[in-house]
């Protein structure tokens, strides 16, 4: 694999199939690019090769191309046209090279108008209404100002990004085990921001009150996700989402009682008045704060009571989750020294991944690639002759996936492997999916799905799923630890009846460890990994934020593509597990990277606008812009859009250290500057320079993208006229699969006729309770 990436999302592609056992060169421009002294580079560049490319001269470009014509794979995250300029585009590239996948990540993607915006996640993330609408699901502090915009410091579109890129990279590889065609793929950070879209309801037209969540409903799941402040002055991040934890956190508190009131029969989102959810979560926190985080956390193990301390990135490597299931490396970096990082993003059982070397040192391979016959030389003939049959219509066509997965990271895995044209079967308990109690927000997790109820707890529901399994492709699940192997669906039996099965185990804490069978949600991780303490900023109590969900969902999709890769050379399935809790601190890459020479993390500032003077929120005469440099020709770019160039020359601004040393006093006269005209003003003036400055969305990123005509037209009978997310990835050569999304049980009976049960078998099913179908209301 060839690549022309940095940051994240150009890095992090190429960092996971090192991982599993790519060879991955990257070239990188002289001097190195801009993230070359970041402690997550130390992450995302093992494992790679590096040589120094100067693609302005004539020579070198001739090397990239050679190079180029030895890879299976080149991935990109320039500039859109920079590559195509020196002849080193998708179209020249696969015109010489048939068999040849090419990736392209771009920042804004399919928005248009924002070609000479700089690319940064930050900056994305402003632009695109990532940092408007926050609640206390998502990241803001209680109390804060939510009028103005809140600097989301977890880079959530660059982690989104590069998942999506590998995701098309891997599809388009199964394709061409197929008919040995490559395929041009292109995916960006606002279709990761797309991806990520989960508590936004997105309706279109008129929505039938059953498909929405009530105010009181939002305000019950708020309450299950409660930072408690307990007797010793730390907090708990709650996790008591499901109707019997939140019932079990109750009993342990004392408080069981309150179920005997009429008002809290149906707790926690069964509860109709808002004022009668805030008085129930006025009590459990008078509760919490009796006793000590300490004796909580003993109470709560014992009561399964789903709840984690806030812990900062040191500790969460020290986890003991993280560290019994093997996902802690200590890499010897050449730079720095022992430099403790997250491990692999997934367990596979028959090709495990394999992290050896450090972030390599600028051009630390030049002559060992000049001798290499695998990089060098002229190209052989490719492994993967072209067919003459016409290429799919959708990347994953054929494939069938069984997910037996509920709420929101398993799910939305499988959904986007159906965007990608697997045909997934969701098998569902009595009543459906507990998820779909959110109404129209459960939507974007159904879209491309069959829906089949079974009750697994009957001998013929499990027979009936076993004959699902033996026509599958990917088995993907999410029960806790031992439940799998009760029903008799753990990976050792499905495997021996499909040997070319991948077996997808989708956990939380992962299945070894003391906390393995505990519950929990996206609350768990954002606690332990650090974001928490992060988010919230200097001073205040630890947050909750709700990204761990979609972010595990796409490592989860990640790790089946990797599988069914692997299925494609070696012709066997196999079984993986990813973790909620590794996902996160992949998305963390930039804090949970720790050298032993680290110093203490930089927190965002009190009232959440940002990590320092060049990475920051600031209001406007009219408008907030968002300022996010990172080299020094961001910072003369910045001087010279607020009319100060001789900050350029000042010597307490004069590098990056002066500038970090008076960062307040910087702060300050940015500050200044920018409050004397309005933010579209500034952003106007920032463009013809690419100075890396926007103006903030002040409309949230669901809101954005409907005005930016990204959004679908969905209809269903069951959710009404509403709006599916955009593409998450685009291919050159197949298109996406953009069917509706399901009502429980709406293809129980087709399922059935498909597994040669005629319409009297049917109907006795339905009468014994062994599946639901369900039928539209005219």
């Amino acid at each position: 694999m060839l690549e022309f990436g940095q940051g994240m999302a150009g890095s992090i592609p190429g960092m996971i199939l090192a991982d599993n056992g790519a060879d991955v060169v990257k070239v990188e421009r002289p001097g190195g690019g801009w993230d070359r002294a970041a402690d997550g580079r130390r992450m995302w560049d093992r494992g790679k090769r590096s040589i120094v490319l100067d693609l302005s001269d004539g020579a070198d470009r001739v090397w990239a191309a050679e190079l180029a014509a030895h890879a299976d794979v080149v991935i990109s995250s320039c500039r859109p046209g920079v590559l195509d300029a020196v002849g080193l585009g998708a179209g020249t590239l696969r015109g010489r090279h048939p068999g040849l996948v090419h990736c392209s990540i771009s920042g804004f993607g399919p928005a248009e108008g924002y070609e000479d915006v700089p690319a940064y996640d930050a900056i994305v993330a402003a632009a695109c209404g990532h940092m408007v609408g926050l609640d206390v699901l998502s990241g803001a502090v209680p109390g804060q100002d939510r009028a103005a915009p809140i600097f989301t410091a977890v880079p959530l579109a660059s982690f989104a990004a590069s998942q999506l890129a590998l995701h098309g990279i891997l599809a388009a590889l199964v394709v061409r085990a197929r008919s040995g065609r490559g395929d041009a793929v292109h995916t960006s950070l606002v279709q990761g921001l797309g991806a990520i879209l989960m508590r936004q309801e997105m309706a279109r037209g008129a929505v039938a009150p059953a498909t929405s969540a009530t105010p009181a409903m939002n305000a019950g799941i708020e309450m299950c996700f409660m930072t408690a402040r307990c007797a010793d002055g730390r907090y708990l991040q709650m996790c008591a989402r499901q109707d019997q934890h939140f019932r079990n956190w109750l009993a342990a508190t004392g408080l069981a009682h309150r179920l005997s009131d009429s008002r809290y029969a149906q707790a926690p989102l069964g509860i109709e008045r808002v004022e009668d959810v805030g008085a129930l979560a006025g009590e459990l926190r008078a509760a919490m704060a009796t006793r000590t985080s300490g004796e909580w956390m003993q109470v709560f193990v014992d009561a399964d009571v789903g709840a984690d301390p806030f812990l900062t990135p040191d500790e969460y490597l020290r986890h003991p989750q993280m560290v019994e299931n093997e996902r802690v490396v200590t890499i010897e970096d050449p730079e720095v020294g022992p430099t403790r990082q997250v491990g692999a993003l997934a367990l596979f059982g028959l090709s495990p991944s394999t992290i050896g070397r450090g972030a390599p040192l600028l051009d630390q391979h030049r002559d060992e690639l000049a001798h290499d016959p695998r990089w060098s030389g002229p190209a052989v003939a490719s492994e993967h002759p072209v067919s003459a049959s016409v290429s799919p219509n959708y990347p994953l066509a054929g494939l069938v996936v069984i997910e037996v997965a509920y709420f929101l990271a398993g799910p939305l895995a499988a959904t986007l492997l159906g965007e990608l044209g697997a045909r997934v079967i969701k098998v569902e308990p009595p009543g459906g999916d507990p998820g779909r109690r959110t109404g129209l927000q459960s939507a974007k997790l159904l879209h491309g799905k069959e829906s089949i109820v079974i009750d697994l707890k009957t001998a013929e529901g499990l027979a009936l799923l076993e004959e699902l399994v033996d026509g599958a492709d990917v088995f993907l699940h999410s029960f806790r630890p031992g439940v799998a192997e009760r029903l008799g669906v753990g990976a050792e039996a499905l495997l021996a009846r499909n040997p070319q099965l991948i077996y997808a185990y989708a956990a939380s804490y992962g299945s070894k460890g003391p906390q393995a069978r505990r519950a929990a949600f996206h609350s768990t991780p954002n606690a332990l990994v650090g974001s928490g303490i992060l988010q919230a900023g200097e001073g205040n109590p630890p947050v909750d934020d709700s990204y761990p969900d979609p972010g595990s969902a796409l490592g989860v999709a990640t790790a089946i593509l990797l599988a069914l890769h692997g299925r494609t050379v070696t012709g066997r399935g196999q079984a993986l597990e990813t973790t909620m809790l590794t996902t996160a601190g992949y998305v963390m890459a930039p804090y949970t990277t720790r050298p032993e020479t680290a110093g203490a993390w930089r927190l965002p500032d009190t009232r959440q606008l940002g990590l320092s003077a060049l990475a920051r929120l600031y209001p406007c005469a009219e408008g907030w812009v968002y300022v996010g440099g990172a080299s020094e020709r961001d910072w003369q770019a910045i001087a010279t859009t607020v009319g100060h160039r001789e900050w350029i020359a000042d010597p307490r601004f004069a590098d990056q250290r002066a500038r970090r040393r008076h960062d307040a006093l910087l702060q300050a006269a940015v500050a200044e500057a920018l409050a004397a005209e309005a933010a579209a003003t500034w952003e106007q003036r920032a463009r013809p320079l690419r100075a890396p400055l926007v103006a903030a969305s002040p409309v949230a990123k669901d809101r954005w993208m409907e005005d930016h005509k990204l959004l679908i037209e969905a209809e269903h009978p069951l959710f009404g006229e509403y709006w599916r997310p955009p593409v998450r990835v685009d291919f050159s050569d197949a298109r996406p699969r953009l069917d509706p999304a399901s009502a429980p049980g709406e293809h129980t009976r087709a399922i059935l006729a498909e597994l040669g049960r005629d319409r009297l078998e049917t109907d006795r099913l339905v009468r014994r309770g062994v599946v639901q179908a369900w039928e539209p209301v005219h």
